[in-house]
C-alpha cells in the first residue's frame, strides 16, 4: 500500500509542476518579446538536458560503484545520456515548430 500512495503522490507531483510551468510559459509568452522568450525557451531545453542526464543516474551509477570507472565507461554512459537528452529535446523542438 505504502508504494501505491508513493506513487500517487508522485504522479500528483508531477501534474501540478506540469501544470505550473503551463501558466508559467503562458504568463512569459505575454510578458516578453518574441527574441526574449526564444532565449528564455532556449536555456529551459538546456536545463532539461541537464535534468534527463541526471535522471538516467548517471552520478548515482558513479557514486554507488566501489571500484573505479575508466574514462571510456564514463564517456559512454554520458554520450548515451546526452544522446537519449538531446533526441528528446529535438522531437519537443519539432513539435514546437510544427505547431507554431
Amino acid at each position: 500500500m505504502h508504494l501505491q500512495s508513493a506513487f500517487l503522490q508522485m504522479l500528483t507531483g508531477r501534474f501540478v509542476s506540469l501544470g505550473v510551468m503551463a501558466v508559467g510559459f503562458a504568463v512569459l509568452g505575454r510578458l516578453l518579446d518574441p527574441a526574449a522568450f526564444g532565449y528564455f525557451a532556449l536555456a529551459f531545453a538546456v536545463y532539461g538536458m541537464a535534468e534527463v542526464m541526471a535522471q538516467f543516474g548517471l552520478r548515482q551509477l558513479v557514486i554507488a560503484r566501489e571500484t573505479a570507472h575508466s574514462r571510456a565507461e564514463i564517456a559512454a554512459a554520458a554520450g548515451l545520456s546526452l544522446a537519449i537528452a538531446s533526441g528528446l529535446c529535438l522531437v519537443g523542438l519539432a513539435v514546437a515548430w510544427g505547431a507554431g
